[in-house]
């Protein structure tokens, strides 16, 4: 029971090592968030909207393509912004 006690510790302190620097980063990433959310409100923007579109656009720039598709049959702000953020492409090659 020691030795697995002995054994324990080094690989614990490894992940809280690990988890420690991913939860300062995520803490971190928080308040970006929090600070870039005001500043697109405050511009007159909707947040929500815009983080829709741009999670679509990542979904799409990996090869789904679905959540893009569906943002292009929604009306208003996403409409606006995805038209300006991700245009759709046309059939005449550019």
């Amino acid at each position: 029971m020691t030795e697995e006690k002995n054994n324990l510790g080094p690989t614990l302190q490894d992940y809280e090592s690990r988890l420690r620097v991913i939860l300062e980063e995520q803490m971190a990433r928080s308040e970006d968030m929090k600070a870039l959310q005001k500043e697109i409100t405050n511009a007159g923007f909707s947040h929500r909207a815009l983080k829709r579109v741009v999670r679509a656009m990542i979904q799409a720039d990996n090869g789904n393509e679905k959540p893009l598709a569906a943002l292009r049959e929604d009306a208003g702000d996403t409409a606006l912004y995805l038209d300006r953020l991700a245009p759709q492409a046309t059939g005449d090659g550019g």
